[in-house]
């Protein structure tokens, strides 16, 4: 029989719709299985036909069809990921994102840069606007993002194999394949199925200064092998896999513009190639009774990164030498969630469960300075390094009810209790720091995050919501550091948090061939996370508190019955509202 992953996963079309009307498309974003349209959040859907359509296979392919999204390009797996003006400080380890990322039930978000696995075979995208606390837990602030990929069918043999052709103006080819195959072992009892992908990019910018065109081209291959176990109609067991390497020769920013805007070059010293490889395991047991759903998930992932850096313009000791520095990150995490929720909806719903994560990050950073040795009698060129190591651990319990007086109105209330330990070391040394700095804590923090909800059926296609929730992020422990010119670095940084207040609509028309989502929203930032500067050495600490609010608009219409259009608009004001000094003015644009 169908399972309940099935059901979670598999679009549905409304009985009562005309031919060529809007599909409609089941979700997971609140934790359990609703159709798009009745989930009175901000939750907006990519699914798997709209993702081939784009042509998208990571992240920035489709970030610009969705609303209150913004994404700073870097360069592949080093993207950036903005919802609602609720950005993240970019530095050392230890720093959690403003934005979730998971893929399934795998949380694998980073405060530094969030990891952009290639888009092949995916069932759809989640993206869910405005912080989730309640349900996913520390550092989704601004917003979640959910990849769902496909899983395995244990009644059908199935495969694809697809390539791709393009090219870059001023660029070069850009080949790309990916090959699927779903395999039933034992039938309707097991089944397999494989990904495997490629992809190949050119570069679109050149370095002059060391002869190289298209130093931006890339290189990403990856897959994925899904086994799935269903003992009987109630019980399913998944176990998954995901490996993927990608290889930049180096970022995406352009120093200079030429040739009347058709070239992009930078200028380095050294090559600046970034490798990235993420490895991700998870195991999930969903069992289905008469009047309730349990399910657990288990995952480990982890995920290194070297990136090479030119840091001659800085100038550290005055003789201009080139001044290669060399960065390795090491993340690996361990999740596990249990959860059980009631199939009925009405008149009362309810769902509790448990979460525990262990991160540790390991983060080494060597600076040279070609010469010094000679110099300075240094036994190599090495002026400088840093070592850090930091443990997250999390502990959560959750839960939400529902209740509906009438039919057409439901209440929902949910909270989120954790606790929250940072522990951090960190050591530099070295010819640029004078001395031998060591700096370790323990950040611990008791959070909790409230949700209140109140949803109306003006119609049975329409909508309206109104939403109050709240989000916040553990905080931590400074690099080693010290006093400079008399400014006093701080050891550690506080938690921030933030509260969401929404008013929202949508619904469908004109037999369904016409969908729209508005919403209004204000959202309330104290104690905002900043890394910040002082005499060019970074830090992180708590700046102020910031206001943000805007509009989200979104809809789409099946003009004919192979035609749709779609588009989204999107107005956000964030604004800081109080300042530490140095960091910026009251009103001026959150950093």
């Amino acid at each position: 029989g169908a399972t309940n992953e099935d059901r979670q996963s598999r679009p549905r079309s409304d009985p009562t719709a005309t031919a060529g009307s809007l599909e409609e498309i089941v979700v997971t974003a609140t934790k359990r299985s609703q159709l798009l349209s009745d989930v009175p959040l901000a939750v907006q859907a990519v699914t798997a036909e709209d993702l081939y359509m784009l042509g998208a296979r990571s992240f920035s392919d489709y970030s610009r069809t969705l609303a209150g999204v913004q994404v700073m390009e870097v360069g592949a797996g080093r993207d950036q990921i903005f919802i609602r003006g609720v950005a993240a400080p970019q530095g050392y380890i230890g720093m959690e994102s403003a934005v979730g990322v998971y893929l399934d039930d795998v949380p694998i978000s980073e405060g530094m840069n969030q990891p952009d696995l290639n888009l092949y075979d995916v069932n759809r995208i989640e993206v869910l606007r405005g912080p989730q606390g309640t349900l996913y837990g520390s550092a989704s602030l601004g917003g979640t993002i959910r990849i769902i990929t496909n899983q395995p069918k244990i009644d059908a043999v199935e495969g694809t194999f697809d390539t791709e052709f393009s090219g870059t103006q001023h660029g070069g080819f850009n080949p790309a394949y990916s090959a699927t195959l779903n395999l039933p072992i034992v039938s309707d009892l097991v089944a397999v199925r494989a990904v495997m992908y490629g992809r190949n990019p050119s570069g679109f910018i050149d370095d002059p200064t060391l002869g190289k065109t298209g130093v931006n081209d890339e290189d990403t291959y990856g897959g994925r092998l899904a086994l799935r176990v269903v003992p009987s109609d109630r019980l399913t067991i998944d176990l998954k896999a995901m490996d993927q390497h990608t290889h930049q020769g180096g970022d995406n920013f352009a120093d200079s513009v030429g040739g009347s805007y058709v070239r992009l070059d930078q200028y380095r010293n050294i090559p600046e190639p970034f490798i990235d490889s993420s490895q991700i395991y998870n195991g999930t047991i969903a069992y289905g009774a008469p009047s309730f759903t349990v399910n657990s998930s288990t995952s480990f992932s982890r995920r290194r990164r070297d990136v090479n850096n030119d840091f001659t313009g800085l100038n550290f000791l005055g003789d201009g030498a080139v001044t290669p520095s060399y960065q390795r990150y090491l993340a690996e995490s361990f999740t596990q969630e249990l959860r059980v929720s009631s199939v009925q909806v009405k008149p009362i719903s309810w769902l509790v469960g448990a979460y525990f994560n262990r991160t540790s990050n390991n983060f080494f950073q060597t600076i040279d300075s070609v010469g010094a040795g000679a110099l300075f009698g240094l036994p190599s060129d090495n002026v400088a390094q840093l070592a850090q190591t930091s443990t997250d651990k999390q502990k959560a319990l959750f839960g939400e009810i529902g209740y509906s007086p009438i039919d057409r109105l439901t209440l929902t209330g949910g909270i989120r209790v954790a606790d929250l330990t940072l522990d951090s070391n960190s050591l530099r040394d070295g010819l640029l720091i004078g001395t031998v700095l060591q700096n370790a804590g323990t950040t611990t923090q008791h959070a909790s995050a409230p949700k209140a909800n109140i949803s109306w059926n003006l119609t049975p296609d329409a909508l309206a919501y109104i939403q109050a929730a709240k989000g916040y992020r553990i905080g931590g422990v400074n690099a080693t550091i010290q006093t400079l010119n008399g400014f006093v670095f701080p050891t550690s940084y506080g938690p921030d948090s933030l509260w969401n207040y929404e008013v929202g609509f949508k619904g469908t028309a004109f037999a369904r061939r016409l969908s729209f989502d508005v919403d209004v929203f204000y959202i309330d930032w104290k104690n905002i996370q900043l890394d910040l500067q002082h005499s060019g050495i970074d830090y992180f600490a708590n700046a102020g508190n910031a206001v943000s609010q805007g509009v989200e608009l979104q809809g789409a219409l099946q003009w004919t019955d192979h035609l749709q259009v779609g588009g989204q608009l999107t107005y956000t004001d964030a604004k800081l509202t109080s300042t530490t000094p140095g960091v910026g003015n009251d009103g001026a644009r959150v950093p």
